[in-house]
């Protein structure tokens, strides 16, 4: 959506972030909006924080949108949360990176944590977004009265054009010369990778789009027979499973 939008008609509020990390891109080139980097933490995401943003960034008059990503395991602090999107007089929208439908723990699918977070969020925000249908079926099953505050938005994935019309077997020599000739890797893991011929093996298996991988998302189950490494680089028969998550550090193993 911000990479579409009109440029300087949205602004972002953020934690630190990299001095060279670019937020977003527009037409295919990189673009930093007007970002203003003041969250001290995850459990500090405050009134006062947030208006301070906003004032710095000119958004603070009724013609702005909140708009928020939710995530567990960033914002920690549920009741924290809950009185900041009280004490908002703006509209405010909240796209939900991970909610459940398929939960034993309630009836309508959702983890119960969830469930409890809904319940007292939705009657303080104008909308949230969800990223399935799945999903949108087991929020408004619990939530009936919010049914029209509820939309989907599917995730989605990068557009890389010309690696799409690439072989499977010309990308993963691609992506093994990157990681062995121009990443950041540490000159022990490059090494590993170029004696190894992870990538130029036929046997090799590459799942990328993965995102973080964490217990809570049931990552395990990629693979459940190895145990993974930290960035999701695995090695058992030469067979291998790759995490292209961005930000992601190779361990060698």
């Amino acid at each position: 959506i911000a990479r579409n939008g009109p440029l300087g008609e949205w602004r972002v509020i953020s934690f630190a972030l990299d001095e060279d990390t670019p937020v977003s891109a527009h037409q295919g080139k990189p673009y930093v909006p007007e970002s203003w980097h003041g969250i001290p933490g995850s459990e500090d995401l405050t009134v006062p924080v947030v208006k301070r943003g906003l004032e710095t960034l000119g958004c603070a008059d009724s013609d702005s949108v909140v708009w928020f990503q939710h995530e567990f395991n960033i914002w920690t602090n549920s009741l924290a949360l809950m009185a900041t999107f009280r004490g908002l007089d703006l509209p405010k929208i909240v796209t939900f990176h991970t909610l459940h439908f398929q939960s034993a723990e309630t009836t309508s699918g959702l983890c119960c944590r969830e469930y409890d977070l809904l319940r007292t969020l939705l009657p303080h925000v104008d909308a949230i977004t969800v990223f399935g249908h799945g999903v949108y079926h087991a929020v408004t099953l619990a939530f009936p009265e919010h049914r029209h505050k509820v939309h989907v938005i599917r995730h989605g994935t990068h557009q890389y054009s010309e690696a799409n019309r690439l072989r499977r077997a010309d990308a993963k020599r691609r992506l093994g010369d990157y990681l062995i000739g121009e990443s950041i890797l540490d000159e022990a893991t490059r090494r590993a990778l170029d004696d190894q011929r992870i990538f130029t093996d036929s046997d090799t298996v590459i799942v990328g789009q993965t995102g973080f991988l964490h217990p809570i998302k049931g990552s395990e189950y990629l693979f459940p027979t190895v145990a993974l490494s930290p960035c999701g680089l695995v090695r058992r028969d030469r067979r291998t499973i790759v995490d292209t998550s961005q930000n992601c550090t190779a361990h060698r193993i």
